[in-house]
């Protein structure tokens, strides 16, 4: 099941072992300003990158407004996730802590 969670409930779980941030915009979006630590997995690839991801913790997905990281929500959901959280509104309205350019090859 898809939940939804703001970005002030995120905020607050950052760093926390149970969770990971998946930042499903594309590299040139990531790489402008993302959250510390947050996976990159652009949702127009995002069957690539399912492997890569946990399925033993909470992924809060993430993207600029909410729309892309619902579909990336379930697309995982249909791959059997089911410790997934859409963050809304998303980057756009984000106020914690950022960092910016591109995670190291996979």
């Amino acid at each position: 099941m898809i939940q939804r969670i703001s970005n002030a409930q995120v905020a607050t779980e950052l760093g926390k072992p149970h969770i990971v941030v998946v930042d499903v915009r594309q590299p040139e979006e990531y790489a402008a300003r993302h959250i510390p630590g947050a996976l990159l997995a652009p949702h127009t690839d995002i069957e690539v990158y399912l492997g890569d991801l946990p399925r033993d913790k909470d992924l809060y997905v993430i993207c600029e407004a909410g729309m892309r990281s619902h579909f990336a929500c379930e697309v995982m959901e249909s791959s059997g996730f089911t410790r997934l959280f859409n963050v809304v509104p998303g980057m756009s309205q984000w106020q914690g802590p950022v960092e910016k350019g591109l995670p190291q090859e996979r």
